[in-house]
C-alpha cells in the first residue's frame, strides 16, 4: 500500500551545507530527496507541482530539461523500489529563494529547511569553485563545467545577500526551519529538532549518517582557513547583509 506523501524541500545559498542536509535526509528510508532534481524547471519557470514527485517521474524519468545532472544518480534506481513506503519526498534546491511562491502556492504545508551559513565560507567555496570551472574549462578533454566562470566570489556574497532577503519575507508565515550549517553537526540536539520539525523519528540510519558526517566536518575544520586579503574581506564586509543574517540567525 501506497503510503501518504508529504513534501519537504531544502533551500540556502550555494555553498551553505544544502548537500550536506539533503545527504543526512537521504539516509532514511522514509524519504526520498533529490538533490537538484529539478533545478531547470523551478528557475526556467516551468510547471512545478505534485505530478514531477510521483514514483516514475521522480526516479525514473530523468529529461534533459530537467536539471544539470545530466545523467542518473544510482540513488534514484535504488529508491523506485521502495518508493511507496517513504512518506516523505523532496528536493534539494539551493535557488528555491528564487521562487518560493511557486512551491508554497503548488505544496501547502510542505515543510522548508532552510540552511544558513557564514558569508566569508560562502563566498570562498564561490571562488573555489569558480577556479576549478576555468580550470576544466581550459581542458579539451573534459566536458564544460556546469559552474559559470562569472559566478566568483564577490557574486558569492551577492547572491548570499539575496537568498537572505527572500527568505525573511516568507520565515515567519510559512512552514520554515532555519538551521546554521556551522552548528549542524556541531550539536547534537539538532539531530532531534531536525527530525520533531519533518515529523519523524530518528532511526539508526539516520543516527549513523550523523556521526560520520560530524567526523567529516571536525576533520574539514582543522583545515579549514580563509584565504581573502584585506581588500577583499574589506569589500565583504562593507557589502554583506549581516543585518539580514542576524534576524534569521536561529536564536
Amino acid at each position: 500500500m501506497q503510503s501518504e506523501k508529504r513534501y519537504a524541500f531544502i533551500c540556502g545559498v550555494s555553498r551553505s551545507g544544502t548537500t550536506a542536509m539533503a545527504d543526512l535526509l537521504r539516509a532514511d528510508p522514509q524519504i526520498a530527496m533529490g538533490r537538484e532534481r529539478y533545478a531547470f524547471l523551478l528557475s526556467g519557470g516551468h510547471p512545478y507541482g505534485p505530478s514531477l514527485f510521483e514514483k516514475d517521474r521522480f526516479c525514473l524519468d530523468h529529461r534533459p530539461d530537467d536539471s544539470h545532472h545530466h545523467k542518473a544518480q544510482p540513488y534514484y534506481a535504488e529508491l523506485h523500489s521502495r518508493f511507496d513506503q517513504c512518506t516523505l519526498i523532496g528536493d534539494k534546491l539551493p535557488n528555491l529563494y528564487e521562487g518560493y511562491h511557486r512551491v508554497l502556492d503548488h505544496f501547502p504545508g510542505c515543510k522548508v529547511i532552510y540552511m544558513l551559513r557564514n558569508v566569508f565560507h560562502v563566498a570562498q567555496s564561490f571562488q573555489g569553485r569558480h577556479d576549478k570551472a576555468m580550470e576544466q574549462n581550459r581542458d579539451p578533454q573534459r566536458p564544460n563545467s556546469p559552474w559559470p566562470e562569472w559566478r566568483d566570489w564577490k557574486r558569492g556574497v551577492e547572491e548570499w545577500n539575496l537568498s537572505l532577503e527572500a527568505t525573511l519575507k516568507y520565515a515567519k508565515s510559512h512552514n520554515f526551519h532555519i538551521f546554521s550549517y556551522e552548528s549542524l553537526f556541531a550539536q547534537d540536539d539538532l539531530l532531534d529538532d531536525l527530525f520533531d520539525y519533518l515529523e519523524l523519528p530518528v532511526v539508526q540510519a539516520v543516527k549513523e549518517a550523523w556521526e560520520s558526517s560530524k567526523a567529516a566536518r571536525e576533520e574539514l575544520e582543522g583545515q579549514r582557513s580563509l584565504r581573502f586579503r584585506s581588500e577583499q574581506m574589506d569589500w565583504i564586509m562593507r557589502h554583506a547583509r549581516f543585518d539580514l543574517f542576524q534576524e534569521l540567525a536561529p536564536k
